[in-house]
């Protein structure tokens, strides 16, 4: 078993196995408890870092997509004022 972290004390305690200065606990299960709990938060880090890449992403397609739609509307805005001076021209022409 191997220690990412291991607890310094000033004193050395001959109770690792049960050092009264942890409140009873091992050693050994304290830095056990450390280790997992540094390995939750990498995960979760690592979690947020997929979100924040997905968010951008996103993000980016929308304002994209955005873009689009003003252009498709000003597209459609001058097809029907053609449209509508094209009438208004054959009504004068009859």
């Amino acid at each position: 078993m191997s220690y990412q972290f291991y607890p310094r004390k000033d004193d050395p305690c001959p109770n690792v196995g049960h050092c009264p200065h942890v409140g009873g606990a091992a050693i050994a299960s304290l830095v056990l408890i450390g280790n997992e709990n540094r390995l939750y938060l990498q995960q979760l880090h690592g979690t947020i870092d997929a979100e924040k890449e997905r968010n951008r992403r996103l993000f980016e397609e929308h304002e994209k997509l955005t873009i689009e739609l003003e252009q498709v509307k000003l597209e459609l805005k001058l097809e029907r004022q053609n449209k509508f001076a094209t009438n208004k021209q054959k009504q004068a022409a009859a």
